[in-house]
């Protein structure tokens, strides 16, 4: 009863703003130490969709000394339409990023902005500027920077994809600019794809140095990518292969990781970086490792996660290190459902698809998210047609290589392996 009272303090200052819109259903309780000496408590709120909408960080382990914050603004949709980041000085909340998303009636990106604040006021930003053909298909991209001196946006960028008559980019061009508007440089890139549609290899060629790059991917017998090979053509003169990456997967097709490799000339083949992946019984993620080696090494992090019978996150650790230095943090979590009351863990877990019927895009939203999982696609024949990796709470994926029809859709990595059903 203690810490439902204390959640209940909590979230008071949020519920006064959400309340309008939306309805706290649960909340995630974090209990983080960094070192024996310093510790914080981050609170999330839950609503009803599962959909994260408040997180407020408190020093040393109270409620007592809040630190920051991140508030979230969702469409009807439950896309996100507005994130902000407030530092709490001198006994207010300060904002110190802002980012936005506009959509359009087919919930299509319009505009993605990014804002940093200096003492609560804007000292610079970026924002893109989407737009797509006839088909819904992204053709330009507008990146501006937003200049503090004279409060204006200036273009620095521009991006221009084409795609085929199948609505595949075979060409991607990127044009930059330097203040006041003086073009500087071109990269342009070229893709090719195999009979199944997966990318056999691409192109880039940079207009101001001649230099061009080619990015081979080889595959598997079930399309899994198990090896990229970047050769490099310096200002019309070939050169050998310079990076090698391999990808590792376990039996349930998991990635456990890669390995890449750097032509150093003299020295040869050196090892440059390597990612290692474990899983448990049920293909949840235990721990990884991603680091630098040799002539690249400049640092890396490493973690493992540790779960409760109910299949949910019950602690953590995590470490990033960089040029001598290491930055480890150590999290145990606490799942309260306000509707019972009861301090363990949220009794629902599910996962939302929208739109429904689909055009060319969904989005995939998995309430309690706390590890990666695996969408899933079937036919009405039960036949797999489609995989894909979902590493968030909010992921979208392109759907338009589906032909029109009934499909379902499971999520693995969660109990009970719930189905949806969309249409095509």
């Amino acid at each position: 009863m203690k810490s439902l009272l204390l959640i209940l303090f909590f979230i008071l200052i949020p519920l006064l703003i959400f309340s309008q819109v939306y309805q706290i259903d649960s909340v995630v309780l974090r209990h983080c130490r960094i070192n024996p000496n310093q510790h914080y408590k981050s609170v999330d709120s839950i609503d009803v969709n599962g959909l994260l909408i408040n997180s407020t960080k408190y020093l040393n382990d109270t409620i007592l000394v809040p630190e920051l914050q991140w508030l979230y603004t969702y469409a009807p949709s439950h896309k996100l339409l507005h994130l902000i980041i407030n530092n709490y000085q001198n006994s207010i909340w300060v904002p110190t990023l802002e980012k936005s998303w506009q959509y359009d009636i087919r919930d299509s990106l319009l505009s993605y902005t990014y804002l940093n604040y200096n003492s609560g006021l804007i000292s610079y930003g970026n924002r893109d500027l989407y737009s797509y053909d006839t088909l819904n298909d992204i053709e330009e991209v507008i990146h501006q920077q937003y200049i503090d001196s004279t409060s204006s946006w200036i273009n620095n960028s521009k991006t221009t994809i084409y795609f085929d008559s199948y609505g595949k980019k075979f060409h991607i061009n990127y044009e930059t600019w330097k203040p006041p508007g003086i073009f500087s440089s071109s990269l342009r890139i070229w893709y090719f794809y195999l009979s199944n549609d997966s990318i056999d290899f691409y192109t880039e060629f940079q207009s101001d140095t001649g230099d061009s790059t080619i990015y081979q991917n080889v595959y598997d017998s079930l399309g899994y990518l198990t090896q990229t090979l970047e050769n490099e053509w310096a200002a019309g003169s070939w050169s050998i292969i310079k990076n090698m990456t391999n990808y590792y997967y376990d039996s349930n097709y998991n990635f456990t990781g890669s390995g890449s490799s750097w032509w150093f000339g003299f020295f040869g083949w050196q090892p440059c970086d390597t990612a290692i992946n474990s899983y448990d019984i049920t293909n949840q993620l235990i721990s990884y490792y991603n680091g630098s080696l040799g002539n690249c090494g400049r640092g890396g992090h490493s973690g493992w996660y540790a779960y409760n019978l109910a299949g949910y996150l019950d602690s953590s650790n995590q470490c990033s290190w960089t040029m001598g230095t290491i930055y480890c943090s150590t999290c145990t979590f606490e799942y309260i459902s306000l509707r019972t009351g009861i301090s363990s863990v949220i009794d629902e877990t599910c996962f939302g698809i929208f739109p429904n019927p689909v055009i060319n895009e969904i989005t995939i939203f998995v309430r309690n998210y706390i590890k990666p999982m695996t969408i899933v696609f079937y036919d009405i024949m039960g036949r797999t047609i489609k995989t894909e990796k979902v590493s968030n709470e909010k992921s979208s994926i392109i759907i338009s290589d589906l032909s029109s029809g009934i499909y379902f859709v499971t999520l693995k990595g969660i109990q009970s392996l719930p189905i949806r059903m969309i249409k095509l």
